[in-house]
């Protein structure tokens, strides 16, 4: 009865230990995603704000070029 019990113990042992072992694979396979999905996110963001400060430039331009235009347009 004692061998069975220490047999089960040791099964029992070893498998909490492969599934803690499993799980913290998981979460640094999660952890690593979640960082390069952040990164990747970042940088888009960034290049966002950098597309949208030349169209605002081109715009703010356009508009200086629009107003010169039109002083040297009269007649």
């Amino acid at each position: 009865m004692n061998r069975l019990a220490t047999a089960v113990s040791s099964m029992l042992k070893v498998a909490a230990l492969r599934i803690s072992r499993f799980l913290k694979a998981f979460s640094n396979v999660a952890e690593t995603v979640a960082k390069e999905a952040a990164k990747i996110f970042k940088k888009r963001k960034l290049e966002e704000k950098h597309v949208m400060k030349i169209h605002h430039r081109k715009k703010k331009s356009q508009q200086r070029n629009w107003k010169k235009w039109k002083k040297r347009r009269r007649w």
